[in-house]
């Protein structure tokens, strides 16, 4: 496989997660954004897509990472889209195409609205695989918390207890709030609660319960 979809809501890591594999693999890391492809105006997007992709062409051990594209991938069926929406759709499929035949990089497209894309981007053969990224399980975020704690200096005895309450308190709660904390405010709220234990204090229930509160308030899911 040489190409993936990454859909899912904002904030659960689809950019880190391409980033990390290319750390993994020792492949340089290249991100193409909406904003490259506009950098010649709006007049001239189709002749930037070919400009783009002949570059990337030359590319070797590299994972590329297209993210959130979906307006120059709009679905051609839709109605009232216009004429110059549809050309730039069939300039990307075909460049995209003639990306994954090259076998000489990896690329995902990451995108939160899937179904604004054509048909003919989903469909095999562009891509090899559509994988969801979602929210993380409870014990990723159990290891969110486990790795705050590592860079920081607590005392083994201290940092399991702690890490046993915080496990209790994100699994008794994990119904009503924790479950739909994105990555990234998955993060927050563990950093806010290692933060607690650096500076030698107990990690209480009422205490977590407030910081997840907080950021439930304004969570994205």
């Amino acid at each position: 496989s040489y190409s993936a979809i990454l859909f899912g809501p904002p904030g659960t890591a689809k950019t880190s997660y391409c980033e990390s594999l290319a750390q993994r693999i020792g492949w340089d890391f290249v991100v193409i954004d909406t904003s490259v492809f506009l950098a010649d105006g709006l007049t001239n997007v189709a002749s930037r897509i070919k400009y783009v992709f002949d570059r990337l062409q030359r590319l070797r051990n590299c994972v590329i990472l297209f993210d959130e594209i979906e307006e120059f991938c709009l679905n051609r069926e839709s109605a009232g889209i216009e004429m110059q929406s549809r050309m730039l759709t069939t300039t990307m499929l075909t460049a995209i195409n003639d990306l994954r035949r090259a076998k000489k990089s990896i690329f995902f497209l990451a995108t939160n609205r899937l179904r604004a894309f054509d048909a003919a981007i989903t469909r095999p053969g562009r891509f090899d695989m559509q994988l969801f990224v979602g929210t993380p399980n409870l014990e990723s975020r159990v290891k969110q918390f486990r790795q705050k704690l590592t860079d920081r200096a607590v005392e083994e005895d201290a940092k399991e207890r702690a890490i046993a309450e915080f496990e209790a308190f994100i699994d008794s709660v994990w119904n009503e709030q924790a479950q739909f904390l994105t990555f990234l405010e998955g993060l927050q709220l563990a950093k806010a609660c290692a933060n607690v234990v650096a500076r030698g204090k107990v990690l209480h229930y009422d205490y977590m319960k407030a910081q997840l509160d907080s950021q439930a308030a304004v969570m994205t899911v």
